[in-house]
């Protein structure tokens, strides 16, 4: 009796209907996570420190940012886009799943503080209208609505997205560069006000980077436009470029 009075009690104040988002298991009441243990999401712990990327040595920097000026002044992310991550984005993209953006804010929002990433406004990377309108919606504007929410901070339509262009799942990393090449510019329009983004501090918000060249090309557009510093989150990313030669440099350099 006194077991199923401490059981109705914990449902009352902590109630079990809190679901893993990845394999959709309960999640115990003192979690502030959606995503369970046993799924074990993979943390992006070790990363190149401009673009943010997954790095396999202890390196600062990885082969593609060493001698590279990107328009970002930095770029993180809390997960590594690989295992259940990857299937979780590909389910928020593509399988109707823009509730999940609402879920995953928590990362985001620790990323955030984590980073220093606290910027004056939040903003997105835009879809091309055709393509939203036949999705539904933007993940990355989701995601940044419910980061905005979560560290109080206003989110704003800055980018617009003015070519479909191709898609860039399946294209090599020259490619992508060569397909978003002048592909954005600025929104800052907001009702009947301009919005005013000179000298301030922006963060733009995606589901993934792997490139980096959607990034930057958002990031020069926001900087032409009197922008302080850009700073780019997202929710995961890619692996950084094979970084081998440049670990064995500096194992013979310490040897």
């Amino acid at each position: 009796m006194k077991d199923k009075i401490k059981e109705g009690l914990i449902d009352i104040f902590f109630p079990s209907g809190i679901k893993c988002i990845v394999c959709g298991d309960d999640i115990p009441y003192e979690s502030r996570f959606p995503i369970c243990k046993e799924c074990k999401p993979e943390f992006n712990i070790r990363y190149c420190m401009k673009c943010g990327r997954t790095m396999p040595a202890d390196l600062q920097f990885c082969v593609s940012c060493k001698d590279k000026a990107w328009n970002f002044v930095k770029a993180r992310a809390p997960f590594a886009y690989c295992g259940e991550i990857k299937h979780l984005i590909h389910r928020l993209k593509y399988g109707n799943g823009k509730y999940i953006a609402k879920e995953v804010a928590v990362y985001l929002a620790d990323a955030y503080y984590e980073h220093n990433l606290i910027s004056d406004i939040i903003t997105f990377v835009p879809m091309f209208c055709a393509k939203q309108k036949k999705r539904g919606y933007n993940q990355a504007e989701e995601l940044a609505v419910w980061l905005g929410k979560s560290v109080e901070c206003e989110v704003k339509r800055l980018l617009d997205k003015t070519a479909m262009g191709k898609s860039m799942a399946k294209l090599n990393a020259a490619e992508r560069q060569k397909a978003i090449k002048d592909t954005f510019s600025a929104d800052l329009k907001s009702g009947e006000n301009d919005v005013n983004i000179k000298g301030k501090k922006i963060l733009i918000v995606d589901d993934v980077f792997t490139t980096g060249f959607t990034a930057n090309e958002c990031a020069k557009v926001l900087m032409s436009s009197g922008a302080a510093e850009v700073n780019i989150l997202t929710l995961a990313t890619a692996a950084a470029a094979d970084n081998r030669k440049q670990a064995e440099r500096k194992l013979k350099d310490i040897l």
